[in-house]
Parts: structure tokens; C-alpha cells; sequence
């Protein structure tokens, strides 16, 4: 009844591993971690293993790790342009420097941080329900092998 099973893959940018560990034990006892906000799945995956084993201490944990990509950056060339224009016709007093491009930059707006493209949670929860699945098939072989 020892056993180990691991199922990894990514959906988008979430790269993700089940792993489930089994014990001889009397009767059957499972513990799920998972990441907060999917217990509905670790729920989900401890049903699977109990139709499945009748046996054990399984121990079952989901890790979830987020590629981090940089941001990107869009430059509204239309507000710049029309900061300077907007400089260009005012007389500046002796002694008061006109201003300079990293100034402009720092006008709000002039630089605008694009969202990145949102995670696509359906399809990560049905990815990470599908490989649940098939971790119980394996730790199943393990356990017979």
C-alpha cells in the first residue's frame, strides 16, 4: 500500500504539480493541501481517492507557481507630443530651467502600464481536475507494483 505518484504540467503561465504519497495504514485516511482559494479541487481529488483506495494514509498537495513576466509599458507619444507643444509657448522666467524628457515621463499617463492578459482559471481548475485524475491511476500502479 506504500505508493508515489506525481502529475506536473503549466496552463498559461501557471506551472503546477500534484503529488500524492500512500502508507500502509488500517483504514483510510487522506490529507489534501492545496493553494488557498482551490479547496472546492482538493476536495475534489480526496473524493477521487476515496472511491479509489480503501486503505492508507495518503497525503495529497498541489503547488502552484506564476511565471513572472515582466510588464510591459506604453508610451502615450499623443500626450507627450502635446506636453511639449504646450512648452514650446510658454516664455520661462531667468533662471528656471525648461523641462526635460525624464520630467515629461513622469507626467501621469504619459507611460502607461499594460494589464497583463488575466489567467484563464477555468482552464487551469478543468488541467488541474484532469491530472488529478490520472495521479490516482498512478499512485493506484505504484501501490499494485
Amino acid at each position: 500500500m506504500t505508493g508515489f505518484a506525481r502529475e506536473a504540467g503549466t496552463s498559461g503561465p501557471v506551472q503546477w504539480a500534484w503529488e500524492v504519497r500512500s502508507v500502509n495504514g488500517r483504514g483510510l485516511e487522506v490529507r489534501v493541501r492545496v493553494p488557498p482559494g482551490l479547496d472546492a479541487l482538493g476536495e475534489e481529488a480526496r473524493a477521487l481517492i476515496q472511491r479509489r483506495f480503501a486503505r492508507g494514509q495518503c497525503q495529497l498537495t498541489l503547488t502552484i507557481n506564476r511565471a513572472e513576466t515582466a510588464p510591459r509599458v506604453r508610451l502615450n507619444e499623443a500626450l507627450l507630443a502635446a506636453l511639449g507643444e504646450a512648452l514650446a509657448r510658454v516664455r520661462l522666467p531667468d533662471g528656471i530651467a525648461p523641462a526635460s524628457v525624464d520630467g515629461l515621463l513622469q507626467v501621469r499617463g504619459v507611460i502607461e502600464a499594460e494589464e497583463s492578459a488575466p489567467d484563464d482559471a477555468e482552464g487551469l481548475r478543468r488541467d488541474l481536475a484532469a491530472a488529478a485524475g490520472r495521479l490516482v491511476e498512478a499512485l493506484a500502479a505504484a501501490r499494485a507494483g
